[in-house]
């Protein structure tokens, strides 16, 4: 039988996945980028403050730091996610946030957050290039992708310092209450990317307001449970690994619930293009199975 903390970074990984596609279909009604996110922070925002009512101790406010790091580090990771997207290529930028498992075995390493067993680090890098491999990465030499590939890379490492916060940090301040500062913090940071909106929120359409808030409430559900997990079982590097097949999840959507997402790519992608994501599937298969050994 898996370890709970196991089963709830495998759940989020389908969650998450499926609603990914939900964003995509709701990107084709012409959401935008900036208006979604700052819709999804204070949607995140929204989902966590109702926690307040279930907070049995006092927070140590003496670790008032740690949560407020975290929410900025969230922010910023978020912030050059979205950057990186703008002005380099999506097929470099997704692949390269793989390397978030790496950077979190290194951040905990680094910050005490409790050992990495060598299987965990084999793990990691496995599961890595199975991120690459899944996501068919062509490197071109052309335009901003140098840029983009430091901003993917600082966003990973972005996101790979909040989770080892919220894993070694949580506990001490108050395991229910750190998410709802570290959110409340992203979410007052949201209010920088108003100057990026193109148009209002009125301009949305009533399929576009289902599909957004579908996608916003399905990732914040899983974001709510996998930093929950965090906050409660540590274990930053082995959840993150087991976390990081959602990219296995993806293609099996893609390939099942394609046509209903209006999703084209199992077929736009040719044959050398599936057989690196199987290979890229396998790795990752490898890489939980060492995880599960450590």
């Amino acid at each position: 039988m898996l370890p709970v903390e196991y089963i709830f970074a495998l759940v989020c990984a389908l969650i998450y996945a499926f609603g990914t596609l939900l964003s995509k279909r709701a990107f084709s009604e012409g959401v935008g980028v900036a208006r979604t996110l700052f819709l999804f922070n204070w949607i995140q925002f929204a989902y966590f403050l109702p926690f307040v009512f279930f907070v049995d101790t006092m927070p140590d406010w003496s670790q008032w730091l740690w949560p407020l790091l975290a929410g900025l580090c969230f922010f910023f990771g978020q912030l050059t996610t979205f950057t990186a997207i703008r002005i380099g290529d999506v097929s470099v930028q997704t692949p390269i946030m793989g390397t978030k498992m790496v950077f979190v075995a290194a951040f905990s390493t680094l910050l005490g957050a409790g050992a990495v067993p060598l299987s965990w680090w084999w793990g990691a890098f496995m599961g890595m290039v199975g991120v690459f491999l899944l996501s068919g990465l062509k490197f071109k030499q052309q335009g901003n992708v140098w840029i983009s590939i430091a901003l993917a890379l600082l966003s990973a490492a972005c996101y790979g310092l909040c989770d080892v916060l919220v894993s070694q940090h949580a506990k001490d301040f108050s395991p229910t209450a750190f998410p709802i500062v570290m959110m409340g913090v992203n979410a007052v940071l949201s209010f920088t990317v108003i100057p990026f909106f193109r148009g209002g929120y009125g301009e949305f359409t009533r399929t576009a307001w289902i599909r957004i808030l579908s996608a916003g409430f399905t990732l914040t559900t899983q974001g709510t449970l996998l930093y929950w997990t965090l906050s409660h079982y540590g274990k930053a590097t082995a959840i993150n690994i087991l976390y990081s097949s959602r990219g296995i999840w993806s293609v099996v959507l893609v390939w099942g619930l394609g046509a209903w997402f209006a999703n084209q790519e199992s077929q736009d992608v040719g044959n050398k293009t599936m057989s690196l994501r199987f290979l890229g599937a396998t790795l990752m298969l490898v890489s939980i199975f060492l995880v599960l050994q450590g």
